[in-house]
């Protein structure tokens, strides 16, 4: 009589009848050696990484399957049958014929591929699963850079090239209707822009961009009939999460407002994500139903991203346009609340960069904003056309950044005002926040321009290693020009070597031409004590005023600096009079009245005026009382004053405080070892300490 077997041996004994062992340990090797292929195979198909994590998933998850199933059935000469309680499996005294042989392991690959197949399959239909880059966090109020969707430049196709504007302006549009939501993360309008018509491919492009996904399209006009053809892709796997065609009639504008809802709509259900209900009825606005003020206003948005790309007299040509057409959308329906938004802020852009007269500029975007202000005074653009105001012409930035911040809450993804908060935290003293809200910016593939705002961010902080890594980006994101311009600039800030500025100067003539250097290449030669090279630049400009942001400098100023330098009082004298004559005839061009007293000041120092140079200086100061981000910068210039009339020791007490500055300055001790200003102080003990010893180039 057998003695009977407790309930963990006859579980024992019947995992051996019904072969599960046996299977399981098959399984386990067939999903081994399919995990060890993906992991070779998958990089060198050059395939997404998530591909190897949906084997190791789907393995995962198949071996309870193979379990439960090699516990119901066997797999024998009969084929596939149910095991039955009590019932052996029993094998013909011949043994088991040839097709039977190995039924386990086949029933163990079978199991695997199943698993992984149908697991893999799902992940590239649903295209929804985020795989994280390691050190990327996705927050609710801004997604994982790896999963931010790039709007690429449409298509022209219509028969007319000049209906090219029309391509460009829907495209922006678009992009502006997912700036009002926050589920899918969009790369800035800036960066994508420089992929028009280029033959990358998708991949490449996300890689540059750090992006996951790429929405493109085409649109076709021909009269008064539109058709867009939209597609989304997943650029991780290549597949396509959706497409459409859509067709509309110019003269039925909400027709076209729809358009660009549905595409937000369909886009964000493809990335299995939903619309809060506030996105949704914030996308479904319809600011006009005036199709000739629609064109107008397109016209006018395509030429103000055309000036933000162009420099110099294209960006003005650019922007003075999108004034116009900004206008004519007003002039056809006043009721246009958005573009009467927008012509307020091209204004106060043509002011702050110089490029109209003050007044006038600043009377119509008063004008615009107050008509704005009664059509929607909750317009997320007015607010962000509000805070431009308070930051340029009032240089408020306490009422900017409420305004702003306000406007971010209904445009969560515009890149602007994300920049425009970190401004206004920079402008009232807030560096870190500042840094902190610009460096967020960066992953999510801005324009070259804010790696440019944080840098100066950080080298005012003197924070030198974030320095360098901002830079970084700039290589990357900026022109090489550009970069390598500032890279001469920076080490002289940060070490006031400029041993090595001649050698790099000679490899940028070589590379960019001397035509490229401008005014820059007469600063360089300045910093060498080359001071009949620096002249010789000067002679070769047919103005007698360089333009800048706010105003401009005065040819004659620069050559009564020189003519100092060469230790030629009288000749200075003769040219800093004439400059003082130039800045007092022409003040009303200064758009920052600072400004004009930071620049007429060393002139009325050098012809010993002294009391009115002080009185200019501490003004320049005084002018930005409320921005702490101008304020110590202008408060350089009552030290450049104190040096150039040889009060020396009171010098040393503005360069002492500008040094320990909590806000912005451009004044570093690097600079301070260049600088042939400062050349009488370098054998004060005090200077020394400041700067280190002597070491005059």
């Amino acid at each position: 009589m057998t003695a009977p077997r407790g309930p963990l041996k006859a579980f024992m004994a019947e995992l051996q009848r019904r072969r599960v062992t046996r299977t399981l340990i098959a399984y386990g090797f067939v999903a081994f050696v399919v995990m060890q292929v993906s992991e070779l195979v998958v990089p060198g198909l050059g395939l997404p990484d998530w591909v190897f994590r949906a084997v190791i998933i789907a393995a995962l998850a198949g071996f309870p399957v193979a379990a439960v199933l090699s516990w119901a059935f066997d797999v024998g000469p009969a084929g596939v049958t149910a095991v039955v309680d009590g019932a052996a499996r029993d094998v013909p005294a011949g043994g088991a014929p040839p097709w039977a042989r190995g039924a386990t392991l086949r029933f163990a690959v079978a199991v695997v591929v199943i698993a992984v197949t149908t697991f893999t399959g799902w992940r590239i239909f649903q295209g929804t699963l985020a795989m994280e880059p390691p050190g990327v966090e996705a927050t609710p109020d801004r997604p994982a850079p790896a999963d931010m969707l790039a709007i690429l430049p449409f298509e022209n196709l219509s028969a007319a090239p000049d209906d090219s504007y029309f391509a460009d302006g829907l495209h922006d549009e678009v992009v502006t209707q997912f700036t009002k939501q926050a589920t899918v993360g969009v790369v800035a309008r800036q960066d994508v822009r420089r992929y028009k018509g280029s033959e990358l491919a998708l991949a490449d492009i996300c890689a540059e961009l750090g992006c996951r996904y790429v929405l493109s399209g085409s649109v076709q006009r021909a009269g008064t009939a539109v058709i867009v053809r939209m597609s989304l892709v997943d650029s991780g796997n290549g597949s396509a999460l959706w497409g459409e065609s859509f067709e509309s009639d110019l003269r039925d504008v909400a027709g076209v407002f729809a358009v660009q809802r549905q595409v937000a709509e369909h886009v964000v259900g493809a990335l299995g994500l939903q619309l809060s209900q506030e996105e949704g009825e914030r996308i479904a606005d319809v600011p006009t139903t005036n199709g000739d003020a629609y064109d107008a206003y397109l016209r006018g948005r395509v030429a103000v991203e055309a000036g933000t790309a162009a420099g110099g007299v294209d960006r003005a040509e650019h922007w003075r346009r999108a004034r116009d057409r900004f206008r004519e959308a007003v002039e056809q329906d006043p009721s246009f609340a958005l573009a009467w938004a927008e012509l307020g802020m091209q204004n106060l852009r043509l002011y702050w960069w110089n490029f109209a007269p003050a007044a006038e500029s600043v009377a119509e975007a008063d004008e615009a904003i107050r008509r704005a202000t009664e059509l929607d005074p909750d317009l997320p653009q007015l607010r962000l056309t509000r805070a431009q105001r308070y930051l340029w012409v009032d240089l408020d930035p306490g009422p900017a950044l409420a305004e702003a911040r306000v406007a971010l809450q209904d445009v969560p993804g515009e890149a602007w005002a994300k920049l425009m908060v970190a401004g206004a935290e920079r402008r009232m003293g807030n560096l870190d926040e500042a840094a902190r809200l610009l460096n967020a910016l960066i992953p999510e593939g801005s324009r070259p321009g804010t790696a440019g705002e944080l840098l100066a961010t950080r080298r005012a902080q003197r924070r030198w290693k974030d320095v360098w890594a901002t830079h970084e980006v700039l290589e990357e994101r900026g022109s090489p020009f550009s970069a390598d311009w500032v890279r001469i600039y920076l080490e002289l800030q940060e070490t006031g070597d400029t041993s090595a500025v001649r050698p790099a100067l000679e490899r940028m003539v070589e590379t960019y031409g001397e035509g490229a250097f401008a005014g820059g290449g007469y600063e360089f030669w300045v910093m060498l004590r080359k001071y009949r090279k620096a002249m010789e630049i000067l002679e070769q400009w047919e103005t007698d005023r360089f333009h800048r942001q706010w105003g401009f400098d005065a040819m004659a100023s620069h050559r009564a600096k020189l003519y100092a330098f060469l230790g030629m009082p009288d000749s200075a004298a003769y040219h800093a009079e004439e400059a003082v004559r130039i800045y007092e005839k022409e003040a009303d061009a200064f758009v920052l009245r600072g400004s004009w007293h930071t620049a007429i000041a060393p002139d009325l120092a050098r012809l010993g005026r002294r009391e009115e140079a002080l009185a200019h200086a501490d003004s320049a100061a005084s002018f930005f009382e409320r921005d702490l981000w101008l304020r110590d910068s202008h408060r350089e210039a009552r030290m450049r004053v104190l040096v150039i009339l040889g009060d020396y020791e009171e010098a040393l007490d503005e360069i002492e405080y500008l040094l320990g500055a909590e806000y912005f300055v451009s004044l570093t001790a690097g600079e301070l070892r260049w600088d042939p200003l400062f050349d009488p102080l370098r054998e004060y003990p005090r200077f020394q300490t400041l700067t280190g010893p002597p070491d005059q180039p």
